[in-house]
């Protein structure tokens, strides 16, 4: 009698993740798992806008901490300065520094905020989550960051679970508090009380109270130890891959915009507009150094500050950017001065004003300038509106006709930024439309006036 083969126990297959996988992922993850629960459902596919290669989106390595910052805030409205700030933040950097979290604080529910009296007028404004987020929107930042859909009170938990996903599969994720330098005192900080311990300065749109001069080592700050020099971010190679004489702002724009971003860009900065171009502008005039200090009762937390270059460190002509300054301007300026003393303010004036109801034509009135910095990207204007503006009732168009490459449809939903017509199915008809519009005016060059 033969004997009765026995089965093995079926082994179970391992698969090796790569050393190198999107960020992406595990963010939905840790979402779904935080602000998903009974009563409130909650998903989305994506996160990040996707450029052209996987090398422009954040991507977590295990050779490596992955910094995510932290950028919380009433953003009540979101102004330039903040996007300044979370521009200079993310790209003067390191690599280690690969996404940014922006977090909205409010401390009242949306139905309380809804229901506040004269809300959206003047000095007592109050936007609800929803509508900061849709100020936050913006394809360039988008690249590299989002907005929290939670509340800020989530926000702890989120991290907690976020990292600890990832580090089951190998990949250890730190988050930085991000702040203006007026968050930074010498007597104290607050900046370690958010993210995992660690605070990202800069003095960027306001003067820091800890910075003296250029030439002199900023002010002891309580609780932390002396400052000392790190990164020559102008004079070094950032990584040894052949890559030398860029800073790290240059040498990130040029990962994450692979499509529009060239070496010679980093010499000559009118090939910018906008905030980018401001933060290039501080970055290349700069002395190309950081400062770094730690903690003294907790060595592993350091404070890291990255000072803005200008000539008069103390001056504070720069600050007049700010959420309470643009209050003012709503409560005290003409409606038809709106746009033009809003658009130095804001990235969206137009936008704000349509969520404020001042913009009683919207949509069909002139379309919302988003803040990009690259001219070839105005194309996108159409796609950008319709992820941005999420209480306004869709526009019945015939997108059929316009994605077959037939006429041009003469809808104010297919006008882009300069007020022309283009169709939406072929981007490079705004860039032939732009030569055109600029030999009718006479200038030699195609770029950013």
């Amino acid at each position: 009698m033969s004997a009765v083969p026995v089965l093995a126990e079926p082994t179970q297959l391992v698969t090796k993740l790569p050393d190198e996988v999107a960020l992406e992922q595990y963010i939905l993850k840790a979402e779904v798992d935080i602000i998903d629960r009974p009563g409130k459902q909650y998903a989305r596919k994506k996160v990040f806008v996707r450029g052209p290669t996987n090398a422009s989106i954040p991507l977590l390595r295990r050779d490596r901490v992955n910094r995510i910052i932290f950028f919380a805030g009433k953003f009540n409205p979101p102004h330039r300065g903040h996007r300044e700030l979370l521009l200079n933040g993310y790209l003067s950097t390191d690599g280690k520094t690969i996404a940014a979290m922006i977090v909205p604080v409010i401390r009242t529910s949306e139905s309380e905020i809804i229901q506040t009296p004269n809300r959206l007028q003047g000095k007592s404004l109050k936007l609800t989550h929803k509508e900061r987020t849709c100020l936050w929107k913006d394809d360039l930042l988008r690249r590299f960051s989002w907005v929290f859909p939670g509340n800020h009170s989530e926000s702890e938990a989120f991290i907690a679970r976020l990292c600890a996903i990832t580090l089951k599969d190998g990949f250890k994720v730190e988050f930085a508090a991000l702040g203006g330098s007026d968050h930074v005192r010498v007597e104290n900080t607050t900046l370690h009380l958010w993210g995992t311990g660690n605070a990202i300065t800069s003095d960027i749109t306001r003067p820091a109270e800890f910075l003296v001069s250029n030439d002199s080592q900023p002010l002891r700050i309580e609780g932390h130890g002396a400052w000392r020099k790190i990164l020559p971010l102008g004079t070094v190679k950032p990584t040894p891959d052949g890559v030398c004489g860029i800073c790290w702002p240059c040498r990130k724009l040029a990962a994450m915009f692979p499509d529009f971003y060239h070496d010679k860009w980093k010499d000559d900065l009118d090939l910018f507009q906008g905030d980018a171009r401001n933060v290039l502008q501080y970055c290349h005039s700069a002395q190309g150094i950081a400062w770094i200090c730690h903690q003294l009762y907790c060595s592993d937390r350091f404070l890291l500050f990255l000072p803005s270059g200008r000539l008069y460190p103390t001056d504070d002509r720069r600050c007049s950017r700010s959420s309470s300054k643009i209050r003012d301007i709503l409560e005290n300026t003409a409606p038809e001065e709106l746009p033009e003393k809003l658009k130095a303010m804001v990235p969206h004036p137009r936008l704000l004003l349509h969520i404020l109801g001042r913009e009683d034509a919207w949509p069909f009135a002139r379309p919302v300038e988003p803040s990009y910095i690259f001219p070839c990207e105005h194309w996108k204007d159409w796609d950008w509106r319709r992820d941005a503006i999420l209480d306004v009732d869709p526009i019945n168009i015939n997108l059929a006709e316009a994605d077959s490459g037939g006429t041009n449809v003469q809808d104010p939903c297919v006008n882009n930024s300069l007020g022309l017509i283009v169709r939406r199915g072929d981007p490079d008809a705004l860039l032939r439309e732009m030569v055109r519009e600029d030999w009718r005016k006479g200038n030699s060059g195609l770029g950013p006036k």
